[in-house]
C-alpha cells in the first residue's frame, strides 16, 4: 500500500514540476512577445514625433477676423518682424524618409521573428 502512495507522490510531484516550467515558458514567450511589440512602438512612436518637430512650424495659425478698413497707400518698407514662410528642406525631408524607412525595416524584422517563432511553436504542439 505505501509503495502505491509513493508513486502516486512522484508521479504527483513530476506533473507539478512539469506544469510549472510549462508555465514558466509561457511567462518567457510572452515576455518576448511584449518586449517585441513595445520595441516596435518605440520606435514608430520615435519617428512620429520626430517628424512633427521637424515639420513643426514657428508660427501658430490664429483665425482671422476679416474687417474692412480704409487702405492708405504708403511707400512700401519690409518690416523687419515678417520671416517669410518656411518650406521642407531637402534635408529633413531625406532625413525623415531615411528614419522612417529605418524604423520599418526594425518592425518587419522583429514582426517577422515574432511570426517564425509562432510557427516553430505551432509545429512542436503539433508533433
Amino acid at each position: 500500500m505505501s509503495s502505491k502512495k509513493e508513486a502516486l507522490k512522484n508521479s504527483s510531484k513530476a506533473l507539478k514540476q512539469s506544469l510549472e516550467d510549462q508555465i514558466s515558458d509561457l511567462k518567457e514567450n510572452f515576455g518576448d512577445a511584449g518586449k517585441n511589440a513595445l520595441w516596435i512602438g518605440g520606435g514608430l512612436i520615435t519617428a512620429y514625433a520626430l517628424t512633427k518637430l521637424l515639420t513643426r512650424s514657428k508660427k501658430k495659425k490664429k483665425a482671422k477676423k476679416i474687417t474692412i478698413q480704409p487702405v492708405e497707400v504708403e511707400p512700401t518698407v519690409e518690416n523687419p518682424r515678417e520671416k517669410p514662410e518656411k518650406t521642407e528642406g531637402l534635408l529633413s525631408s531625406t532625413v525623415k524618409e531615411q528614419l522612417i524607412i529605418f524604423l520599418l525595416g526594425i518592425a518587419t524584422e522583429r514582426l517577422t521573428k515574432f511570426l517564425s517563432e509562432l510557427e516553430t511553436e505551432d509545429e512542436q504542439d503539433s508533433e
